[in-house]
């Protein structure tokens, strides 16, 4: 019994600590783009890693990345302060480029919800670098 104890008040302030996930936005419907797939995935990889990160994060961080597939993963891990601790919470976006036909792009974005101000970036800055259709 005493180690029962002993393992759930272990256990429990740990599991305080450890990440959450936010609830993941449904998709945008695609986006097209007139221009190659790997102009429009060179773009995206830039806009991600020249964004600015959230407030009380670590910036965002490519963590999967497939240029053949068109596929990237971007997370930040954001600390909210509160009292004598700083939970924490990951933020993901996730971002799909695919050729629709020649010279025609489509790109799907997936976030959390606090994610919003990366995925306006990128609908920014790929509407300047690439002509939307």
């Amino acid at each position: 019994m005493n180690r029962l104890l002993l393992v759930l008040l272990t256990a429990l302030p740990l599991a305080a600590c450890a990440p959450t996930s936010g609830a993941m936005v449904p998709a945008t419907g695609p986006l097209l783009y007139a221009a190659e797939a790997d102009d429009v995935f060179a773009s995206v990889m830039h806009i991600i890693t020249t964004a600015e990160g959230l407030e009380n994060s670590n910036g965002w961080i490519i963590s999967e990345s497939d240029s053949e597939g068109g596929f990237v993963r971007a997370d930040t891990t954001v600390l909210t302060p509160w009292r004598f601790w700083a939970p924490q919470r990951v933020e993901t976006l996730s971002v799909a480029v695919s050729e629709a036909s020649p010279g025609r792009t489509q790109v799907v974005i997936q976030r959390t919800a606090g994610a919003r101000a990366l995925e306006v970036r990128l609908h920014g800055m790929l509407a300047e670098a690439h002509e939307r259709l």
